[in-house]
């Protein structure tokens, strides 16, 4: 029987500490269900302000931190998560804990579309000076790493590194130095993330490593993509305080303590050197389909199938006050094809889709929710989807157009 660890860590996303106390599995999992709770509750007594104080900041990015290595990336969306997180019990997952996960928003799968998957664009700030070959070396064993057994397709854009920053729209994302004062290693983003804040980012405390401890640079960079790719991390955490637990994933393996995606100071049996593990190379390839050479196990998990089809229309533009409500439509959607919505505008409109139900406020399976009106819902539609709903709210005076690509079945 395997042991498991009750950790208490001093959390510094990839760089934390811990004291350890070997437990058996159902104690352990009893103690960190205690552990998390009451560190939940210590934190719930916390205003939003105080919260939003107290959670790293990092100037360069404009990003808030949670999780360890998770950005927020602005202040209204970490209000909604202190909201949901910390003010209030976040919910406890049934079952199982799944290993491999993946992001949702409203129980869609937050992933690149077939189109986009093909096409992981990147360059390498020039910024990292003297460090720049090795980051460009470690991201190609990184890459490779996951293209091994997944259908994708990651593209070093050499030519682009001299304006490597989340401005370049060449690619994307970018790769860059960042100084985040050692509150992380490194941070990535998620595939419904806006190209602005679509960067994966390296702390210099990931330049100071022991050479001869198990965390590399290369493993730190496989746990990020994993990020990239839409994985989250898994969902046994002793310290809700910092790693907090939400509703937004779907657990497409078993659960395995060793994945790539799982930090060892949280209850991890993984040694630091973040490498792939079975349970991570299926998830993967079930999500985005196997790469050649490799064979999904089907005890493991079940591939998903689809196209990549569109046709465009436009609506608008909508004049809208604080608080009102536009219907945009509904679309007829066919399984497998790209679903997209776009939109432009003045003010802070904010755009929501669900499919096969009502959209609302509260019920939507995409809401990009930035401040200003430049937003987009892009994703490949489920095989059990009939019907997309798009609405508009303003969140304060605005207008918004919103152009729609979709395909009837």
């Amino acid at each position: 029987m395997r042991h498991l660890l009750a950790a208490a860590c001093t959390v510094g996303a990839l760089s934390s500490i811990c004291a350890a106390q070997e437990l058996e599995p159902g104690d352990a999992n009893e103690e960190l269900g205690r552990l998390a709770e009451t560190a939940r509750q210590d934190a719930s007594n916390l205003s939003f302000e105080a919260f939003r104080d107290s959670t790293p900041f990092v100037e360069e990015t404009g990003k808030y931190y949670v999780n360890g290595d998770t950005p927020i990336r602005n202040e209204k969306l970490l209000r909604e998560f202190w909201m949901r997180n910390v003010a209030n019990a976040p919910p406890v997952p049934a079952g199982e804990v799944p290993e491999f996960a993946i992001i949702t928003v409203g129980g869609l799968d937050q992933i690149w579309t077939v189109r986009q998957r093909h096409a992981l664009t990147y360059c390498v700030s020039t910024d990292f000076g003297s460090r720049h070959g090795a980051v460009v070396a470690e991201m190609e064993a990184a890459t490779s790493a996951w293209e091994a057994v997944a259908d994708l397709q990651f593209h070093y854009i050499q030519s682009e590194d001299q304006a490597c920053d989340a401005s370049n729209e060449e690619v994307l994302f970018d790769v860059r130095p960042v100084n985040a004062g050692g509150a992380f290693l490194a941070a990535a983003f998620f595939p419904n993330d806006p190209r602005p804040d679509r960067s994966v980012v390296i702390d210099g405390s990931s330049f100071t490593l022991d050479p001869n401890q198990a965390l590399t640079m290369r493993g730190i960079l496989r746990h990020e993509l994993g990020h990239v790719l839409g994985g989250r991390h898994e969902h046994t955490r002793p310290e809700a305080g910092a790693c907090f637990e939400d509703q937004d994933w779907r657990g497409v393996t078993d659960y395995d303590a060793f994945s790539v995606m799982h930090y060892p100071q949280c209850n991890g049996l993984g040694d630091w050197t973040l490498r792939l593990t079975s349970s991570d190379k299926n998830g993967i390839a079930c999500i985005y389909g196997a790469a050649a050479g490799f064979a999904i196990d089907p005890a493991i998990c079940a591939p998903a199938a689809g196209t990549n089809v569109a046709t465009q229309e436009v609506f608008g533009p909508f004049t809208l006050d604080a608080d009102q409500i536009e219907m945009v439509g509904s679309f007829p959607v066919a399984p497998g094809s790209t679903f997209s919505a776009t939109m432009t505008g003045t003010g802070d409109p904010d755009l929501y889709v669900r499919l096969d139900r009502a959209v609302t406020q509260a019920g939507y399976d995409c809401r990009p929710y930035t401040p200003g009106a430049a937003e987009a819902c892009v994703f490949d539609v489920p095989p059990d989807a009939s019907e997309a709903h798009v609405m508009v709210h303003g969140y304060g005076a605005s207008t918004a157009s919103v152009t729609i690509d979709w395909i009837a079945p």
